[in-house]
């Protein structure tokens, strides 16, 4: 018998489609495989110096990349982390933490850091293909890949998206500023009272040297 061949003649809703046939002598028996055009997403924050250590209390929102620019309009906003670490946001008065991404690329951006624990000035880039999700934060732990695990049961992606600890420098405009200037006002005052008193010191060593002598 001769070979068959199988043309998809239409795509299935967010599925890429692939056929293979298997041929027997009486019957043929099609089987039709879809691979996913998207990828469930669950994300943590993490301590980086103990990536087991969850944080509370970061927002982030997360934006498309299209082309390599990214759009204006985040997907979502405000995700917030719990004591559990796990970024959830709202939407009809819900919670959820699964994020449900299409296949493409995306920008994580932290708006606020956990107390004590600098905030990210670059985005978590996050990549999503039909076949897997990987991330780079610009750490060992997303660069390595052991900072994400798929659940072949629940079909979900988790990732842990990490902060460092420290003094976190006042950022521009408003306080931060204020910090800055007070800061400038005390250091510039010092220096002019310690220029006044060494002056003071000299002019009266010249006085006691120049003063005539009594016998």
């Amino acid at each position: 018998m001769g070979d068959v061949v199988l043309h998809n003649e239409q795509q299935l809703p967010d599925r890429n489609c692939a056929a293979e046939v298997t041929e027997s002598i009486v019957n043929y028996t099609l089987t039709v495989k879809n691979a996913e055009s998207w990828q469930k997403v669950r994300i943590v924050k993490v301590d980086i110096g103990n990536p087991s250590r969850t944080l509370s209390e970061a927002v982030f929102d997360l934006y498309k990349v299209v082309d390599g620019v990214r759009e204006e309009t985040a997907l979502y906003t405000g995700m917030t982390s719990g004591d559990d670490g796990i970024l959830k946001y709202r939407k009809d008065e819900r919670e959820y933490e699964l994020l449900d991404l299409p296949v493409g690329v995306y920008h994580l951006i932290e708006r606020a850091a956990p107390a004590g624990y600098n905030i990210k000035t670059a985005p978590v880039v996050i990549t999503v293909t039909s076949t897997r999700v990987t991330y780079d934060e610009g750490t060992t732990l997303s660069q390595s890949g052991s900072g994400i695990t798929w659940d072949s049961a629940s079909k979900v992606y988790t990732m842990k998206v990490s902060n460092f600890a420290g003094v976190e420098l006042p950022q521009t405009g408003g306080q931060g500023t204020n910090v800055f200037q007070l800061l400038g006002i005390l250091l510039t005052g010092l220096a002019g009272t310690g220029f006044i008193l060494r002056n003071r010191k000299k002019r009266a060593a010249g006085s006691t040297a120049g003063s005539p002598r009594h016998w």
